[in-house]
């Protein structure tokens, strides 16, 4: 991976890296919830999106126009609908240029991600655990269906033996 450019006079891309969490879990959350698919077959309100992911209306008003700020979302009078990247890639009816199964491939692997400092912090290695176990297999399940391949390792020629 190549470093971030850091601009030395200001401390936006150091912040933006801290806050990157978020802002990802933002677009994961929406993939998870079916935002952009709902939105891909057709626009809606706040009431109408609720009603068509079967989920309260709480805090979704808020959680829409973080993707509006994100430029994942448009809205226009109340009403939302994808922003061009997310009807790019984001849209399960675009089987080409899809990338969802992938992002969810990478939300599976969060759960490690978010422990990375434990074992420093109590002194000892880290432990996995069982849900990390879960979490690896829904990782690969996802890499299966995104890329086409084989994803466990029985199922896998590393080693160029066939």
């Amino acid at each position: 991976m190549a470093p971030v450019p850091v601009d030395a006079r200001s401390s936006h891309n150091v912040i933006a890296l801290a806050t990157a969490p978020w802002t990802s879990k933002a677009l994961l959350a929406a993939i998870e919830w079916g935002v952009f698919t709902e939105l891909s077959r057709r626009e809606g309100t706040v009431a109408d999106l609720c009603g068509r992911m079967d989920i309260e209306d709480g805090n979704v008003p808020e959680f829409l126009d973080i993707l509006v700020a994100l430029g994942l979302l448009d809205r226009t009078d109340g009403v939302y609908r994808n922003a061009a990247p997310a009807d790019a890639y984001l849209n399960p009816h675009e089987h080409g240029a899809d990338i969802t199964p992938y992002l969810s491939f990478l939300n599976a692997g969060r759960d490690g991600w978010s422990r990375l400092t434990d074992g420093r912090a109590a002194g000892g290695p880290r432990s996995a655990g069982a849900s990390s176990s879960a979490a690896f297999g829904e990782a690969i399940a996802a890499f299966e269906r995104f890329t086409g391949l084989p994803g466990s390792p029985e199922d896998m020629d590393a080693g160029g033996k066939h």
